[in-house]
Parts: C-alpha cells; sequence; structure tokens
C-alpha cells in the first residue's frame, strides 16, 4: 500500500502542503489553511513537478551545432533557419564547452560590453538558486557584462518616485495598504492593476491572500470606486464601481488633462511648489501649454484617451477635494 506523505511548502503563489506519494510523486497539493482566497494555480503543482515534462537534456539548434562542430561561421541560409529547425540533444560535457567558446568570442570580438547578462529571478524564490544572480557571477568571472538596472515590472514607478516624493518606499512593499484604504477613504481612483489575477503572486511567497477580503470591505464601506482601465474585470464584477474604459497606454494623457484642469482651477497649491519643488515651474508652465500653445485640459485629454471631456472635467475637483 503507498504512503502520503504531506510537505510543507511556499511558492511565489503562496503556502500550501504538498502531497508526496512513497516519497517520489507529487499527488496533490492542499492550500494553507489561512489563506483565505489561495491561488489556483498551485494545483498545478503535480503537472509541472512531472519529470517527463521536463527538457531531459542540453539542446541545441541543429544547423548551429552542425557549424560550430565544424568551426565555421553558420551561413546565411543557416541563419534563416533559427526558430524553424528541430533541436539536437547534447551531452553535458558539449554543452559546457559550447557555452564556453562562445561566451569567449564573444567577448574577444565585440567586448563583454555586448553581453547582455539579462535574466530574470522569478524562477525561484531562493537567493542560491536566483536566475539573475547566477548569471551575473559567471559572467562576473570572465570580465563582466552589460546589465540592467529596476525592474521591467515596475521601473517606471521607482524613478518617477524618486522625483515626486524623494524616494522609492511606495513600490518597495512599504506603502499604504488596502486596508487603511477601506477604513479611511471616501474615494478610490484605480489605473487597472487590482485584478486578482495579479494578485496571486509575491517574491518572496503570500500565506494569505487578502485583496479579495479588502475589497469587499471596500464595497461594505460605500466607497466611491473609479476605475481607470480598458477591461472591468480589473475589479470584480460584484464590487460597484465607475468604469472609465480608456484606450490602452493613454493613462499618462488623463493624468496630465486632470493636472491641467485642477491647476487651471486654481485647486493646486502654489505655495508648496515653489518652496519644496524644483521644475514646477516647467511643469505649470506645460500644463498651460505657454510652449506649444495646447492646453492640457479634459478636452485634450478625451482625444487622446477616448473618455468623454465631462467626465474627465467632473474627475478633476473630487481629486482635488
Amino acid at each position: 500500500m503507498s504512503k502520503v506523505e504531506r510537505v510543507a511548502h511556499c511558492s511565489h503563489w503562496g503556502a500550501y502542503t504538498v502531497l508526496v506519494e512513497d516519497g517520489r510523486r507529487i499527488v496533490g497539493v492542499e492550500p494553507f489553511a489561512g489563506d483565505p482566497d489561495p491561488s489556483e494555480i498551485i494545483n498545478s503543482v503535480p503537472a509541472w513537478a512531472d519529470a517527463r515534462r521536463r527538457v531531459q537534456r542540453p539542446m541545441a539548434r541543429r544547423s548551429w551545432l552542425t557549424a560550430r562542430r565544424a568551426g565555421r561561421d553558420l551561413s546565411t541560409a543557416e541563419r534563416a533557419l533559427r526558430g524553424k529547425e528541430s533541436f539536437e540533444p547534447l551531452s553535458w560535457d558539449e554543452a559546457l564547452d559550447l557555452v564556453a567558446a562562445e561566451i569567449r568570442r564573444v567577448a574577444d570580438q565585440h567586448g563583454n560590453r555586448s553581453i547582455f547578462a539579462g535574466s530574470y529571478g522569478w524562477t525561484s524564490c531562493g537567493r542560491f538558486h536566483h536566475a539573475q544572480s547566477q548569471v551575473r557571477r559567471l559572467m562576473n568571472t570572465v570580465g563582466g557584462f552589460t546589465g540592467h538596472v529596476d525592474t521591467y515590472s515596475i521601473a517606471a514607478g521607482p524613478v518617477i518616485l524618486r522625483h515626486t516624493l524623494g524616494d522609492t518606499d511606495a513600490c518597495q512593499g512599504r506603502s499604504n495598504t488596502l486596508v487603511n484604504v477601506a477604513r479611511n477613504s471616501d474615494t478610490l481612483l484605480v489605473f487597472g492593476a487590482m485584478a486578482r489575477r495579479t494578485a496571486q503572486n509575491e517574491a518572496g511567497g503570500i500565506a494569505a491572500h487578502r485583496l479579495e477580503d479588502d475589497l469587499r470591505a471596500i464595497a461594505a464601506r460605500g466607497i466611491r470606486v473609479l476605475l481607470i482601465s480598458p477591461q472591468r474585470d480589473d475589479l470584480p464584477e460584484w464590487m460597484p464601481v465607475q468604469w472609465m474604459p480608456i484606450r490602452p497606454n493613454t493613462d499618462t494623457a488623463l493624468i496630465l488633462g486632470l493636472a491641467g484642469e485642477i491647476v487651471a482651477a486654481g485647486r493646486h497649491d502654489a505655495e508648496f511648489l515653489a518652496r519644496y519643488t524644483s521644475g514646477s515651474e516647467a511643469m505649470l508652465a506645460y500644463l498651460r501649454g505657454e510652449a506649444d500653445g495646447v492646453s492640457k485640459n479634459a478636452d485634450w485629454a478625451a482625444a487622446i484617451c477616448g473618455l468623454p471631456a465631462d467626465e474627465i472635467r467632473g474627475l478633476a475637483p473630487i481629486l482635488a477635494r
């Protein structure tokens, strides 16, 4: 009779218990009992842990491998086959030799700055097996590489916040909480990004997915919620919201139009801006259209983002209040 062992685990998608049969095979997953809204993604663990779904050996594109084994460059015809032809399995020794030779070839011909060590980190929550750290350690041993700063997820946020708030705390886990929003707000303006599907994971693992509870608390208090998004399902269907279906990628125009309306109505804190900020004069001049003759107001924003100008005009004083 087979024996099933229960093993506690935690990943990007939450805390859960893995059911392991005979110490070898994952046969099920149980969500953490204290998680009010566990992610369905954990149910895929038995499938993606199945070794039959893994790449069993190193692989290389057939034409590339033929050319490298012959010590020659790829022909134009062989280059055109990239993404179209089959792969051939290799031994680990040959794979390591090929990778090492390619790193040396590119560094010698083009310099180390031509090597982009850009792997990201979502492959593992840990540090030792963190893909980005490992590839950078490797490339540092052979003379360096071109890397990147910030992240491709929220890179614009920290850069902007350093200028507007003085630090990046709001993007580093030290922003206000939805619990406080639910308790203290009258109006909540949401620019997408609160969909349950994007709240299922977190770099260090989540023991309790609280978004649904927080949204229900917001709804229960009768807080006015305005959703700026092309998709209504960025917030649950059961949640009362005023949906403003903006044209994709035009959020900035809406924000500038709102700012222009607030400034034109004299609802901005001019004294604060003059005393405590740098660059606000240029920003105010831009909103007024002093250089290009175009006032950044509701009418201007409406033509870009596809929302009615009257809705934008009506939203501006709500924000100022």
